[in-house]
């Protein structure tokens, strides 16, 4: 990870940079499809010089791509590690003996191969085979590989791993056998790799992979060392073949589970339904005693006061008689009786309602809790809520009627 940014240079958008026309610079990469002739580092000297009167065109900003890192230098000192972006430089530092590098930092393959390896039993092979690296430390690789060069390309990688590492490898590969070196090829590999890691990372490189393809035997051990790599191959392939049929398995329970799932969600769902019917059954049972009752109840009141009527024509022609306090109190005393059986029908009404809209706010508190609970789905919960709360603010009306 870089740190903060060196002195001598400023982060800048580049369309401020553009706007500004001055002169931007950046890595500068080759054309040749070879991709040994890739350039890995490439070097940018500053030649801007400080002569009073002299009008000459400088480097005054340059870039720094995802996928690369650049160093600055300033008369040969390290100043610091610049990350991807669009740097302006600072005056000062835009005069000869300022440096730019950049480094390419992504993955590349490259091949070795190896000839009078001495095994442990003082038997010669050959071996060949291929790394992948990248440059992992940019600092460390330019002042201890680059040096003065201006350009690197992977093919001068290549050279340097070996020169400088090629002897190791060889006295890593003398420590085994010709009986490992046939029978035992992934346990070299792992200790050649391990090994490998640690010499490399001390130039700024990382080793990310690194294959054995094959071992130059000597003749009499050749068709043993043939023999066991076709049975390496197919240990591979049953190891392959496992791994391939273990997956099969993991995704056919996976799928199993998950069928598993749907079933107890459907399930669930129909028997919160036919819990549903069992609730709006006995709405309805309810709401038909009621309106059976309040039918009886106005039928009662209907009759009494019939009768009464009734019983004072019987008595004379209300009209005509002279009505007398007796009489008075009589007439007012059966108008109140009517008067206080349609008080209590209404409270009887307004009670029955209320206690309506109290089951059916109970009955949202239920379906809020199954779907918490992952047993009601939102489409069916949102149709069953509406039509409830369409039910209570019906009878909300009522009861303020």
């Amino acid at each position: 990870m870089v740190g903060e940014i060196p002195r001598g240079i400023s982060r800048s958008l580049k369309d401020k940079v553009l706007g500004k026309k001055l002169k931007i610079v950046e890595m500068m990469h080759e054309t040749s499809a070879d991709l040994s002739e890739k350039r890995v580092v490439y070097r940018l000297a500053l030649t801007g010089k400080k002569e009073a009167g002299k009008r000459e065109e400088k480097v005054s900003a340059f870039i720094v791509k995802a996928y690369e890192s650049a160093i600055l230098l300033q008369l040969g000192k390290f100043i610091g590690i610049i990350p991807e972006g669009v740097w302006e430089i600072e005056k000062e530092f835009q005069y000869t003996g300022t440096e730019i590098i950049w480094v390419d930092k992504t993955e590349f393959k490259t091949r070795w191969g190896l000839a009078d390896i001495y095994l442990n039993d003082n038997i010669k092979v050959g071996a060949h085979g291929s790394l992948v690296v990248k440059i992992s430390e940019p600092k460390n690789f330019v002042l201890n590989v680059v040096s003065n060069k201006q350009i690197v390309d992977r093919g001068q990688v290549d050279k340097f791993i070996f020169e400088h590492v090629g002897q190791s490898y060889k006295d890593i590969l003398g420590g085994f056998s010709i009986n490992d070196v046939i029978r035992s090829r992934d346990m070299i590999k792992q200790k050649v790799n391990a090994k490998l890691y640690d010499l490399l990372t001390h130039w700024g490189i990382e080793l990310i992979n690194m294959e054995i393809e094959g071992f130059k035997l000597p003749e009499e051990f050749e068709e043993i060392g043939q023999v066991s790599m076709e049975t390496s191959l197919e240990k591979q392939k049953a190891i392959s073949d496992r791994e391939r049929i273990k997956e099969e398995i993991e995704t056919v329970k996976i799928q199993s589970e998950l069928e598993a799932q749907k079933r107890e969600i459907e399930a669930n769902r129909k028997g919160f339904e036919r819990e549903q019917a069992v609730i709006d059954s006995q709405i309805g049972y309810e709401k038909a005693k009621y309106d059976a009752k309040a039918k009886e109840i106005e039928g009662t009141v209907s009759v009494e006061l019939l009768e009464k009527q009734q019983k004072a024509k019987a008595a004379g022609d209300v009209a005509k008689i002279e009505v007398t306090g007796d009489k008075m109190a009589k007439i007012v005393e059966a108008q109140a009786g009517v008067d206080k059986s349609q008080e209590d029908l209404k409270r009887e009404r307004q009670q029955k309602i209320k206690q309506e809209i109290s089951e059916l706010k109970e009955k949202l508190n239920k379906f809020d809790d199954l779907l918490a609970e992952g047993k009601l789905s939102e489409d069916i919960y949102k149709v069953r809520v509406s039509r409830i709360e369409k039910e209570l603010k019906d009878l909300e009306t009522k009861l303020l009627d």
